[in-house]
């Protein structure tokens, strides 16, 4: 299955700015963002969503069973 991935990270953050996922919240590093998984529908709404903590790797499972069928 191919999945569409985005990585936005400061100066520029603009994406991440978007998405309530910086500046960060969960964690005080500089200029990182959360890590987060987001579920966009086709009429570009956000589906689903859940920020990680930074050590924490997304569970693909997890991601893929939220996905609208």
């Amino acid at each position: 299955m191919k999945l569409p991935l985005a990585t936005d990270r400061w100066p520029y953050a603009e994406v991440a700015k978007a998405y309530g996922v910086f500046p960060p919240s969960r964690h005080e590093i500089p200029f990182v963002n959360d890590r987060a998984a987001f579920i966009v529908d086709k009429t570009g709404k956000i589906a689903w969503a859940k920020v990680y903590e930074l050590r924490q790797l997304p569970d693909i499972g997890e991601i893929l069973a939220a996905v609208p069928k």
